[in-house]
């Protein structure tokens, strides 16, 4: 039998870590879990891991606790007014260390009934860079929830319908600057828990490609910028005239779907390299148009169709 992947509660966790020289629970890897019914209501519990799979159904009247000995990893705590297992709701969610001891105390059952009633779930944001960043969590219209600064380190929880949800982050409080960076279905009383990555180029998914010029020739180059997600199936960035000799970076680019073509103007008509370029997040790319590179005739037909030079993003609202 399996838990439905649901969310709620309001509840006090404390986790008290020990150096539990017990044989047990080394040569087991396990820890255990300590739930605490502090509720006025006789409930229902189970502690699982990832895999959601049932250890044991315990029933704890007002004010009993339990303890369950589950293999180190994630430990999720459900809780219900029956024994059935469709009825559970995630109450909570934490990594479980090997000899560790999670003390969880039910306290209230307000989120346990108002999740279903009110057709709701949770979705928490970690940000786990090292800049204060904005966020925000909408349906998926896009409509601004509330923009909230989160500093390195911190993390808030926003309650939204249960459906499609989109989780946008910024540097600045201006919903123009908001980007996209996570969708997925939130189903009633389920929890999203969203931690960003580290670098905040991987979190947007930029890095820094640099064009140099050994042609021997003074010259415009492009660089076009693979995404499904445009009209054509990708962008250009501004083409820049570069001496030859020199260089030029383009900063922070939106990796699309990780490929990329480039390309270079000579007497009117542009020309493409005969084969796409992977880039990735964080990795800077350079690409360094020779003689012999330029001595490639394939025209452009990118530029023959006048494709975009520039990039659509969802904006939110």
């Amino acid at each position: 039998m399996r838990k439905l992947l649901l969310f709620a509660a309001t509840a006090i966790v404390m986790a008290n870590f020990t150096s539990c020289k017990d044989e047990p629970c080394k040569k087991n890897n396990t820890g255990d879990v300590i739930i605490t019914n502090n509720t006025e209501a006789t409930l229902w519990f189970d502690v699982t891991g990832d895999d959601r799979a049932t250890t044991e159904n315990r029933l704890l009247e007002s004010g009993a606790s339990t303890t369950y000995t589950i293999p180190a990893g994630t430990a999720k705590v459900w809780a219900s007014y029956t024994e059935v297992n469709e009825d559970f709701i995630l109450v909570h969610t934490q990594a479980l260390s090997q000899c560790e001891t999670i003390d969880f105390q039910m306290n209230d059952l307000l989120k346990l009934d108002g999740c279903i009633e009110n057709n709701t779930g949770d979705v928490t944001i970690v940000n786990n860079t090292e800049e204060a960043l904005w966020f925000d969590v909408t349906g998926d219209d896009g409509v601004t929830t509330e923009n909230r600064l989160l500093e390195s380190g911190a993390s808030t929880t926003y309650t939204m319908p249960a459906e499609t949800i989109k989780v946008w982050t910024s540097y600045t409080e201006s919903n123009e600057d908001f980007i996209l960076i996570h969708t997925q279905a939130l189903p009633q009383c389920e929890i999203i828990d969203y931690r960003t990555p580290s670098q905040t180029c991987e979190l947007f998914q930029t890095t820094d490609i640099t064009i140099v010029n050994e042609t021997g020739d003074n010259l415009y180059f492009g660089v076009w910028i693979y995404d499904e997600t445009q009209e054509n199936g990708g962008f250009f960035l501004e083409d820049q005239y570069i001496a030859n000799g020199d260089e030029y970076t383009h900063y922070d680019v939106y990796i699309g779907d990780g490929w990329a073509s480039f390309e270079y103007k000579f007497e009117d008509t542009w020309y493409s390299t005969d084969d796409d370029y992977e880039i990735n997040a964080c990795t800077p790319f350079t690409f360094t148009w020779t003689a012999k590179k330029s001595n490639n005739k394939v025209i452009s037909k990118r530029r023959l169709e006048n494709f975009s030079t520039t990039r659509v993003r969802e904006i939110k609202r």
